[in-house]
């Protein structure tokens, strides 16, 4: 009997020591402790006895983390432009809060030219979107990331000029992790939080995402008429006359006129017909409200004694916007 209680001892003491300590989880936070503990209760001649071995450990940290860029599609700017921006989000998926270094390489291959670096700004009130005094910056580091926590990354280049239409122009932001770099599987003992050992988990602990620039001569134009009809038939501009106004917008070039608003101040001595307002997108004439509503339209409302027409995205495929309105002559 006393060699089987030894032999239990000894099983147990083993049990012990054979627990590696640089074992990680990926969603566990580095520096948990992580405790396993054995018991045997056995009795002896009646004599009730009872063993335990624990083996602690603490979980390592995992460097790993992602960039990806944000932006929809093609950032379009024009040539010899100025700040053109992309958008990246960094991404820590490690269980450890970590730091990063970015670099923008613009000399890549593959591409038509090459954007003119020329300032990072990281995200500093958090809202995925660069405000301008509010947003810091960037300084040699982007500071702490919390795991499972992202931030985001506006690069801005210039564009060189002239440059023909359609032109594409790459721009890679890379992000390095400031605890090492590596093949994976890497350690760095105590670089990880809590002083546990740091492990890398991506490959060499370098991230890059790649945006891209076209070119685009796009122009809006607007063309407008108007028709005079007097209160005698004719078209004399008296004093009660009344004026049809036209405008016409149309896009030439390529990419996409964004948000396209028109604005068009009723002349003074004039008086704003009211109901008159309409829209053609295509396929005739369709009366706009006067009042703010689903509607593209409104009278004095948005901007005082002033016709508004919210058109959207024009490309030069798109049909020709045509806009009507009156007013009488006071």
């Amino acid at each position: 009997m006393k060699r089987i209680i030894q032999t239990i001892i000894i099983l147990l003491i083993i049990s012990g020591f054979a627990v590696s300590r640089d074992a990680y989880g990926a969603g566990t936070p580095a520096g948990t402790d992580i405790t396993n503990t054995a018991n045997v209760d056995y009795d002896v001649l009646g004599v009730p006895f009872a063993l335990s071995e624990s083996a602690t450990f603490s979980v390592d940290e995992i460097i790993n983390f992602t960039l990806t860029w944000q932006d929809a599609s093609n950032i379009q700017t024009t040539s010899g432009s100025i700040d053109s921006m992309l958008t990246f989000a960094l991404t820590n998926t490690g269980n450890g809060t970590d730091s990063y270094t970015l670099a923008v390489d613009n000399a890549l291959v593959g591409d038509d030219f090459n954007p003119i670096f020329s300032e990072i700004f990281l995200d500093t009130n958090g809202n995925s979107t660069y405000d301008v005094g509010v947003d810091l910056p960037y300084a040699g580091t982007t500071g702490d990331i919390a795991a499972d926590t992202s931030l985001t990354i506006f690069v801005f280049n210039d564009m060189p000029g002239p440059l023909a239409d359609g032109l594409l122009g790459d721009s890679l932001l890379s992000a390095t992790s400031e605890t090492g770099t590596g093949t994976v599987g890497t350690i760095f003992i105590g670089g990880g939080d809590s002083a546990t050992t740091a492990v890398i988990a991506v490959a060499g602990g370098v991230q890059s995402a790649t945006g891209t620039y076209e070119i685009t001569t796009l122009t809006v134009s607007t063309l407008k008429s108007a028709v005079v009809t007097d209160l005698l038939g004719g078209t004399n501009p008296t004093p009660g006359a009344t004026i049809t106004y036209t405008l016409n917008v149309t896009a030439a070039g390529t990419g996409t006129a964004l948000d396209v608003i028109i604005t068009d101040p009723i002349p003074a001595n004039t008086t704003y017909t009211p109901n008159s307002l309409t829209l053609d997108t295509g396929g005739g004439a369709v009366a706009l409200s006067d009042i703010i509503d689903l509607d593209a339209g409104d009278v004095g409302e948005r901007t005082p004694n002033t016709v508004t027409v919210d058109i959207g995205d024009i490309t030069n495929a798109t049909a020709p916007q045509i806009i009507t309105f009156e007013v009488t002559i006071d």
